[in-house]
């Protein structure tokens, strides 16, 4: 019996460096350009603050609010809406939000990212017309799903339209 030697690597972000790619998202290409943290920079514009007051408030504070824009960016990239982000914060990440602050949250990260919710608009589109997305390295993800009478199965469709590219690739 032989016995492989397995090598595993984890690429700090990785879902959302692609996502910023696919979507050609300015800010969040910045941010990495410039050797930020993404999580940081989320954890900022939620809490309406700027990077240099981060950097001032306790390493506490600010490891607490570093996981909470975890949440909010794996949330959201895939264009979670602010009830669903609701229960994936609690279920996921133990974090309770009310309905007014969840959806603060989601307006202030799509302010932060427009280019997501441009990018989720353009995946739903073609999605749409022709029933499968590619990712990066060519597979092809077929969602008849989003040709359904149900909305519901629409919605979800065009959902993994977005997000099938970037977990498929990651």
């Amino acid at each position: 019996m032989c016995i492989r030697d397995r090598l595993e690597c984890d690429l700090s972000q990785a879902e959302l460096r692609i996502a910023a790619w696919m979507a050609w998202e300015e800010t969040m290409l910045r941010i990495y350009r410039e050797g930020g943290d993404i999580h940081i920079a989320t954890a900022c514009a939620v809490m309406g603050i700027t990077a240099q007051q981060f950097a001032k408030l306790p390493k506490d504070e600010q490891k607490m609010a570093r996981f909470r824009a975890k949440a909010v960016g794996f949330g959201f990239l895939y264009g979670m809406g602010w009830r669903k982000f609701r229960a994936y914060a609690r279920t996921d990440y133990g974090l309770k939000y009310t309905e007014e602050e969840a959806q603060r949250i989601r307006r202030v990260f799509f302010e932060t990212y427009p280019g997501l919710a441009v990018w989720h608009e353009t995946m739903g589109e073609f999605v749409r017309e022709y029933g499968y997305v590619r990712t990066l390295h060519g597979a092809i993800r077929r969602l008849p799903a989003v040709w359904s009478s149900e909305e519901t199965m629409q919605w979800s469709a065009v959902r993994q339209a977005v997000n099938s590219p970037v977990q498929r690739f990651a």
